[in-house]
Formats: C-alpha cells, structure tokens, sequence
C-alpha cells in the first residue's frame, strides 16, 4: 500500500472521528496527538535518511502538532489544515528539503578514500574558515571529524591508532569525539599513521588543534566539575538545538536561583556554602543560552512529577514554576508537559537530551546523566531511536499553549 493511500485513510479516519465526535473534545484531542507521527513517518518514506532526521524533527513536526493540537479552533478545522499541511509534506517531500537549504548528503566521491587521503578539499578543512569566531569545542569537533575520516580512509583500527600514540581504543574514541584538547606529538603521529604527508594539510591541522586548545569559560570551576559533565557543557554551548526531556527536576537552563541552590544541595549536601554557592552561579551562567544575542532553540518535555515536586519549599516552588511560564512565551523555547492523567509514556525510563549542531560534520549527540558519570550517545541508531521516543513524548504531551496553562494552573494550587 503506498504512502499516499495510508495518508489518505490515517487523515479519512481522523476527520470522520472529529466530526462525530466533536463534543467529545478529550476523545477528539487523543486521536489527533497521535495523528502528527503517523502522517510524518508517511511522508518521511520518501526522504533520504540523512535528510528525514533533520526535516522531520526541526521542521515538519513542530508544525503538524502545533496545527492539530492548536486550541484556537474546532478539531474539524485543525485537522482540515493539519491535512493540507500533511499532503503538501507527501507530496513535494524533497522540494521542500532544498527549499529548507538543508545540506545534501555526501556521495561517495566526496568520502575520504585511500586516493584522497592529505588532500584539503576532501577533508573539510575549510570548514573552519567559514566560522565567525570559531569556539574551541567546534574546533576539537571538526578536527576529531577528520581525525576519523583519515583513519577510516586508511584502514587502520582505533586499537593500532592508540598503540601508535601510547593510548587506548577510548583515547581515539575521545579525540575523535572532540572530548579532548589534542596534543601535537599524538596529533603528528597518528597523521604519520594516517599516510598525511601534504605539509600544508599537516600544518592547518596542527594550527586547528592549537587554537581549539584555548580555555573554555568554565575551566575556573574545574576543581568542582567532573570531566563528563565538561564535556556536556562543551557540546551545550556550541549547539544550535537542544530538545530535552525531564522526569524529577526542572532542567537545568530555566531553573531560578533558589531552586537551583535545592537542586545542588540534594547532590551535594556535605560541600561547603561556598562551594554550593559556586555551584550555583556556574548553572545560572549557563542560562546565557537562553538570553544570549544568538539563543539556542530548546524543545523542552517535561513528566508533570517535575511541576509537583516542591523541591526547596512551596515558595520556592511557586517561584520557579512562575519563572517556566515566562520561559515558555520566549520565541525559540517550545515546553510540554505530560500530564499525569495520560498514563505511562515512552520515557518511564529516564531523562535524556538530545543536542544538535549547525556544522553538518558534527552528528547528533544523546545525553544520559547518572549519579556519578554520563553517557554520550553518538552512533546514529542510538540517536535515531531516542529522537523517535522525543517525537512519541512531545505527542502524548499538551500542546504548548495547553502546557502554558498548565504549568499556571499548578502554579495556583502549590
């Protein structure tokens, strides 16, 4: 059955319900939370998948949702436009991937190979030029990015590249990852490795390797930071989209001060005052992402145990649940809540986030916090299959003006 045809009976079937049933908003407004993932999944049939990842999370889902589970209109007329929206989607799917300037995929001539290996046009090198005052972590990024390719290209294991530099398989792991500052000896011996021996290409990315070594600004509290968070506030402060989901605690970049005081106490509860205090001013640094002259755009779903939980008192509570729905009128800030009321959801399991970046060479990245440590998701069934569990989660979730109204609603009763 083609996609067209299984479009046509998902968005048949969601009109008739809302027509006989547009009393029953609550039945109504189920049906059509589930309605934007199927109609999607359809009309992302006939995107490459380098291109549907993209397309569909940044683009097309946001809009389908907002459409259908919009509150400014009956259901009926939600779902007229969310169809139109949809068959538009299905039927000029790749005109409107050019129109979005999205990057195409690399061919097969544009890999690195073991012809190509040392040439600057088919490593990216000039990447870097066409960044405005290039970040340190962007840097390590992009360099690891090479790193991989030139090892790949050549054919050599991650093992045999950490024995050549006096490391482990994780060692190469991190500097391809970009998780690391990059020494210059380990960076010319695995280029040796490599089969590298353009000096020009050699010295741009020696060059890249020393800039990307410049302290980043939370280096003053490395005395209190754990190595596996550095490497999250990196991969933060260089995103371009950062979509979260939350199941205890307010996440991070929207919590008020005294909120944020309770959270690092219930963590750290034997510190000194001044370092809690540090603690602290380092989370609210932090949220320049939010107020910054280039604000990072955050999709941001929440389990409503996270509006409940009076961490820090009532007051504080009251406070900080204020402070959410100021955030959520911000332009580039999307929140949800699923409410207890919808039952078990995808993600019982835990919270995660997913980060984006605006250079093509850098992947997804999923983030997973544990007590004493974290995991970094990168390969791209991991990251596939957390984006479907975000996309199921911002479905089972009130819209965000609902989520608005709600978070106020809970504001009055805490």
């Amino acid at each position: 059955m083609s996609s067209y045809l299984l479009a046509l009976l998902c968005i048949a079937g969601g009109l008739f319900a809302a027509a006989i049933g547009d009393m029953a908003s609550e039945e109504v407004r189920d049906r059509l939370d589930h309605l934007p993932h199927v109609i999607l999944r359809l009309a992302a049939l006939r995107l490459e998948p380098t291109e549907r990842v993209v397309i569909y999370d940044d683009e097309w889902l946001p809009e389908l949702i907002y459409i259908l589970q919009g509150d400014e209109a009956r259901p009926v007329t939600r779902l007229y436009h969310g169809a139109r929206f949809a068959f538009g989607i299905l039927v000029a799917a790749r005109r409107i991937a050019r129109d979005l300037h999205r990057a195409e995929p690399l061919t097969e001539d544009q890999l690195p190979s073991s012809q190509n290996v040392g040439r600057a046009e088919h490593l990216g090198l000039d990447d870097r030029q066409h960044l405005v005052n290039p970040d340190p972590i962007v840097l390590r990024m992009l360099l690891g990015t090479q790193l991989r390719h030139l090892r790949e290209a050549a054919g050599v294991p991650p093992e045999r590249a950490g024995y050549e530099i006096r490391a482990s398989r994780s060692k190469i792991s991190r500097m391809e990852s970009g998780r690391v500052r990059f020494k210059a000896r380990d960076l010319c011996d695995l280029l040796a490795l490599y089969g590298v021996t353009d000096e020009q290409v050699r010295a741009r990315l020696l060059d890249m390797a020393q800039q990307s070594s410049c302290p980043d600004w939370w280096a003053q509290y490395g005395d209190i930071l754990p190595g596996w968070f550095e490497n999250y506030l990196g991969l933060e402060s260089v995103s371009s989209t950062i979509r979260t989901f939350e199941m205890q605690f307010v996440h991070g970049l929207f919590q008020t001060e005294d909120y944020a005081r309770a959270v690092t106490l219930l963590g750290h509860w034997s510190a000194p005052p001044s370092e809690i205090e540090r603690r602290v001013r380092l989370r609210l640094r932090r949220q320049e992402l939010l107020t910054g002259k280039d604000p990072r755009r955050i999709w941001a779903v929440m389990d409503e145990a996270v509006l409940r939980r009076p961490v820090g008192g009532t007051t504080v509570m009251r406070t900080q649940l204020r402070h959410l729905v100021e955030a959520a009128a911000l332009p580039h800030v999307t929140l949800q809540v699923i409410p207890f009321v919808r039952g078990g959801h995808a993600g019982a399991s835990g919270s995660f986030t997913v980060l984006r970046f605006e250079e093509p060479d850098l992947p997804d990245v999923v983030y997973i916090e544990q007590l004493t440590g974290a995991v970094y998701l990168e390969q791209r069934p991991d990251v596939e299959h957390y984006l479907q569990v975000m996309d199921w989660l911002s479905g089972e979730a009130l819209s965000p003006a609902a989520s608005r109204r709600f978070i106020e609603q809970v504001a009055k009763e805490t």
